[in-house]
This record gives C-alpha cells, structure tokens and sequence, in this order.
C-alpha cells in the first residue's frame, strides 16, 4: 500500500471521539422506517411542528433520535433466527469515570452480526433467501437516505417535493427526506452510524470491496461529515486522494490510515487547499508518456523484470502459509522455487 508510510507522527495519536447514549428507550424490534409512529410522542406531525421540533429540540426528542438511527438500525438487520438483537446494554458501555453517562460501544456487535439470520442468509443463498436479502437490502437504502439527508448542508426547496407541498401533516421519515434538517445528534455520531452501516453493507454484498466502495464511494455526504475526513483535512491531506482512499477502505481502516503522515512529506510537501476531490493540482505525471527509471542512470529503456504467478501460486499452494522462496533471473523472468537452507 503505497500511501502508508511507516512513520507516525510525533504528536500522540489522536483519540477516538467517544460518543455519550442518551437515550433509555430500546428499539421494539418492529419495523425501521415506521418506528417513530409507534411512538406515541413522534407520529404524523403539521410540517410546521416538525419544523419547531428540530428547530427548537428537546432532550427527549434527541433520545428518540439516537435510539432509532443507531440501535434501532442495529436491531433491525443484526438479529437471530429467534429474533434476538443488541439492546443498549449490549452496545454501550461505561467510562472510569463517575457520574459520566454510557457511550456507544461496538466491541459486542460482531458476537450478534455472526449468529445474526442476514450472516447466515448471506452464506447459504438460495432464491428464497435470496427474497429476504433483497428487501433487507431495500430497508438498507432507507437508511442511507435518511443519514444522508441530515449530512446534507445544502439548503432544500421543499416547493418541489410535491409530497411535501400537498401534505398538511407527514411522518418523521418523510420530513427529514423533504427538507435535510441539521443533524442534531453531532458529527461524532456520524462516524458512529458509519461504521454500523459499513459491518451491514458487507454482510448484505456478496463481494466485500464492492460493499465498502459502494456505501462509501456512493455516500460522499457521510464521508465528508466523518470526523476522520475533517481530521485529515486538518492535516493538510489532498481532497484527491481522500476520495481515492474512502472509495477503497472502510471508516476502521481510514482511521488508521489518518493516524500516518501524509505522503508527500517535507521535502515534497505542497499545500493542497486549492486542490478537489476530482484533480489534485499536483499530479502533474502524463502515464501515457511516463518512462519508469529505477535508478539515475537508467534511460527507461531496460526491460520490466517480472516472476512467473503460476509458478507463485503452485509454491504458496503447497507448502502452506508464506514459505520463504529464492529466485533466479532467466531472461526477462525471475524463476521461483522454495528456499531450502
């Protein structure tokens, strides 16, 4: 990986934002998008009332909020054949500190995502089974929209939401859709819901890397809003290839990789501010032209030395593990066998 390089930073390593539960309502295990109309306080609402409420928030409100984005989403798509999901016992834990309320934890979630049905309907697949993910994933979709909604800052005009326009009073769902309110749980929270998404997303693809590239690579509100992002930003990280990275790597690896040096430290280090997601104003190198020189010397003319990947593949398959190997050069080709001393 050659954007990681093996030189952390002097400062200590930036800790992990540790995110207060607010909230003592469990989720009913019931329906995700309808959870709020089986709350008797948070069903159908005058546009206007919604309105006020984000506005204006109460502590409960924000409760509410924290119980159906995040516990609420956990219930819902890592739960056992019996029905069983993490409650907020399972999912939070206690700080050393009195008096200090709960923060959210996912040390336990992946005990519940591998005895969960979707981990097990995943492996075994099958058409009908195969029903079942697919309005799973069809519920994933909701989610997303609605994270993305809050993430968003763009100003909204709900003049062209008809639904909007023509409704007197709307569910809680709907409203945030049609007009984006401001994320009232935090940017923590962000980061939060990012990595419970990202563990959902994987079970629900059968191709891993498609998964994380898919929900990050297709979510650039979230990954703007995660405090990683703003901490690389931070440290003078190009646009460019903070995209290139979140389209490749889920939010635990892009933690680790925020804690590395940038790759064009001193003596090479340029100020990137003025450079986008879509062009680093730097990466000036025309590929289709570019000569490889491994040395001074070399006038790009000498031939690209490469091994033979049957004869890799036929040593790692039968010797077990990463055996040591020793190679030979026979014309253009390194010739491979296992090293015995």
């Amino acid at each position: 990986m050659d954007h990681l390089l093996p030189i952390l930073p002097e400062p200590k390593l930036p800790i992990l934002c540790k995110v207060p539960c607010t909230t003592e309502l469990e989720f009913d295990g019931e329906g995700y998008e309808d959870f709020p109309a089986r709350i008797p306080a948070w069903g159908l609402r005058a546009t206007d009332q919604w309105t006020e409420l984000f506005r204006e928030p109460s502590d409960d409100f924000k409760s509410f909020l924290q119980t159906w984005r995040f516990f609420g989403v956990a219930g819902t798509f890592i739960r056992s054949e019996t029905g069983k999901f993490p409650t907020l016992q399972d999912l939070t834990r206690k700080l050393d500190v009195e008096n200090e309320p709960r923060v959210l934890a996912t040390g336990k979630l992946w005990e519940f995502v591998e005895q969960s049905q979707l981990y097990k309907l995943r492996r075994l697949g099958g058409s009908d089974n195969q029903k079942i993910l697919s309005s799973l994933s069809t519920t994933f979709k909701k989610v997303v929209d609605l994270e993305e909604a809050f993430a968003d800052d763009a100003p909204r005009d709900c003049s062209c939401d008809r639904y909007y326009a023509e409704s007197k009073s709307m569910t809680l769902y709907r409203y945030i859709l049609s007009t984006r309110p401001k994320d009232l749980l935090g940017l923590e929270f962000v980061d939060s819901i990012g990595g419970l998404l990202d563990i959902i997303a994987n079970i629900l693809s059968e191709d891993e890397d498609k998964a994380t590239a898919t929900f990050y690579g297709l979510s650039p509100f979230l990954r703007d809003k995660s405090t990683v992002t703003c901490r690389m930003k931070e440290n003078g990280w190009c646009p460019w290839k903070l995209g290139e990275l979140w389209n490749r790597f889920n939010i635990s690896a892009m933690f680790c990789i925020s804690n590395f040096c940038r790759p064009d430290q001193p003596p090479y280090q340029y100020d990137h501010q003025k450079c986008t997601e879509a062009k680093c104003n730097f990466s000036k190198v025309d590929e289709s032209t570019y000569q490889t020189r491994h040395e001074t010397s070399c006038d790009g003319s000498c031939p690209m030395m490469t091994a033979k990947e049957d004869e890799l593949y036929e040593i790692l398959e039968t010797g077990g593990g990463l055996p040591p190997i020793e190679h030979q050069l026979v014309g253009n080709h390194f010739k491979l066998k296992r090293y015995c001393e």
